[in-house]
């Protein structure tokens, strides 16, 4: 026997409720009391970008039933840590027939007060049920469109809906795709200045393949100081265990020089010691990996650019690492899990731009990683990013292949971040974004 669709007996109904306060506050009096109609999507993002601007009083989707109810927890944790009250309703309807579609919406859009129809996900025949059941009534029906970041009104006059365009962090965003951000890295604060990082930038700028040769030396003789954060290490032990040492201690003392000028340590050199203290915990965390500095520079030219005024990225994260199963263990029952890092994560309403900054090497293999953790956790919407230093053999057959093939892939690339000013910087994330 074939599942009932009528509006009573498909109906698998769930309420998310929350607090009082509501994120984003957008609903106008004319929304408040309306029915939001959708087909489920497999896409997450899809299914609940129309209610985060609208805040109606119910969401319905249209689906599989097996396939709704497993996401369902997602979706009223999600609401409830935005604040917005809305009752989920799930109607099982098989969505490769239109009529069955037509006949369910048919049903609710007379059982419910005001509904808007929303076609941002789903399949073709649910487009097509929505656009026959508009010849037959005057109904509302609306779309997301990624590229403007608002919600477009595609009944009779093509007006687009009013109301601020809606907004997602990134730690919302991967959580809604099903995974968790690891809190391992304490980013700068959005009040440390860029002009501080920018001597070090432009020390390492001069020559990015030395940096990441050098860098390497720094950690070898760093690790034998027992403070980290006043450096200090006798010039007669380091000769007696670390291999290599005069070459070794010629790099380390012009890298020295290097920090000293760049503001990033003061020496306080002593006779027969290397000793020095570092002037920021920013600073320091900005050396301690290669390719940190890259990843810094990025994150603060993406916090600076502003469209009208305002921010023109709501979110930037810098080194995230991302949980697959969005599950935090303990380390007494750890196992192993898959986790990928991405150096910068960048959003702008609910569209996430991905990027992969690399301060040395690239092989192809970092282009489909990129893409895969764009794709799984930010859906067909999210942008990629490839910054460079110093692409190598850009102009070379070879090099001229990779950027191709990373561009066949959707992502864009920044070949020379070294030579790029402060306005080339903004430029090349605002293009990234709107590629």
């Amino acid at each position: 026997m074939k599942k009932q669709t009528s509006a009573k007996a498909g109906v698998f109904s769930c309420i998310a409720c929350c607090s009082a306060g509501c994120y984003n506050k957008i609903a106008t009096k004319e929304y408040h009391m309306l029915t939001l109609i959708q087909c489920f999507d497999p896409i997450p993002l899809k299914n609940i970008i129309g209610c985060l601007r609208l805040q109606p009083e119910k969401l319905i989707f249209l689906g599989k039933e097996k396939v709704m109810q497993a996401s369902l927890p997602r979706y009223k944790a999600f609401l409830k840590s935005k604040g917005i009250r809305t009752e989920i309703r799930l109607y099982h309807v098989d969505t490769n027939r239109t009529n069955e579609i037509l006949k369910t919406m048919r049903s609710l859009t007379k059982s419910e007060k005001e509904c808007i129809i929303d076609i941002t996900g789903g399949k073709d025949s649910f487009i097509l049920a929505a656009g026959i059941l508009m010849g037959e009534q005057n109904i509302r029906i609306q779309k997301f469109d990624s590229k403007s970041g608002l919600t477009i009104d595609l009944d009779r006059d093509g007006n687009t809906i009013s109301g601020e365009t809606a907004k997602l962090s990134a730690e919302e965003l991967i959580r809604l795709m099903g995974g968790i951000i690891h809190p391992e890295f304490e980013e700068p604060s959005k009040s440390y200045p860029i002009e501080k990082i920018e001597p070090l930038w432009r020390f390492v700028a001069k020559d990015p393949r030395a940096w990441n040769r050098n860098v390497s030396v720094l950690y070898e003789f760093e690790r034998r100081s027992a403070s980290k954060k006043e450096i200090i290490l006798s010039k007669k032990a380091l000769s007696e265990s670390i291999s290599g040492y005069k070459e070794k201690e010629k790099t380390f003392v012009k890298l020295i020089e290097g920090l000293r000028e760049s503001g990033v340590i003061d020496d306080m050199g002593e006779k027969g010691l290397f000793h020095y203290r570092y002037t920021d915990s920013v600073l320091q965390e900005a050396v301690k990996k290669a390719g940190n500095i890259l990843e810094m520079k990025t994150l603060f030219e993406a916090r600076l650019i502003k469209k009208d005024g305002k921010a023109y990225f709501n979110d930037c994260q810098m080194s995230v690492t991302i949980d697959w199963d969005g599950i935090i263990q303990d380390q007494e029952n750890y196992t192993p899990e898959t986790r990928n890092e991405i150096d910068v994560l960048l959003m702008r309403g609910v569209t996430p731009l991905f990027i992969s900054c690399k301060n040395g090497s690239i092989g192809e293999e970092e282009l489909y990683k990129l893409n895969t953790v764009a794709l799984r956790f930010g859906s067909p919407l999210a942008k990629k990013m490839l910054i460079a230093t110093d692409l190598e053999d850009r102009n070379s057959m070879s090099g001229k292949a990779f950027i191709q093939r990373a561009r066949d892939m959707g992502i864009y690339v920044v070949p020379n971040a070294a030579e790029l000013s402060r306005r080339e910087w903004a430029e090349e994330l605002q293009k990234a974004m709107e590629n």
